[in-house]
């Protein structure tokens, strides 16, 4: 990662470690809410790729029952551009995750993420 000081200002804004480490709060959770689970640790990497894009969050499906398997079937070109975004926002990710560790927003035990409680 690029030192903070030479960042773009829109990364600084929209990839900073502390916004994005509350979406991953966020998706954690809610995943812990729908399946009594902690995240997997690799499905929190799709979690920014996914909600940070418009189209592609605008096109999830509005109730928890579809799975991503569906709905990545159900929109083939959504699974590439994911798949190219997840790469592109990995030190993101690693980034967002480390920050939420060590402020408490996140508890990365084992292999899933978990979502202090507020």
């Amino acid at each position: 990662m690029r030192s903070w000081t030479i960042r773009p200002p829109e990364e600084r804004a929209l990839l900073n470690p502390s916004f994005c480490s509350c979406l991953l709060w966020h998706a954690a959770s809610g995943y812990e809410a729908a399946v009594q689970m902690a995240l997997p640790f690799d499905l929190a990497f799709l979690v920014l790729p996914i909600v940070l894009h418009r189209q592609t969050r605008e096109s999830l499906p509005r109730a928890a029952r579809t799975s991503l398997a569906v709905w990545i079937d159900e929109h083939p070109l959504a699974r590439s551009h994911v798949a190219d975004r997840a790469r592109l926002l990995l030190p993101f990710t690693k980034e967002a995750m480390i920050f939420g560790g060590m402020y408490g927003l996140l508890d990365l035990a084992g292999v899933k993420v978990k979502a202090n409680a507020e």
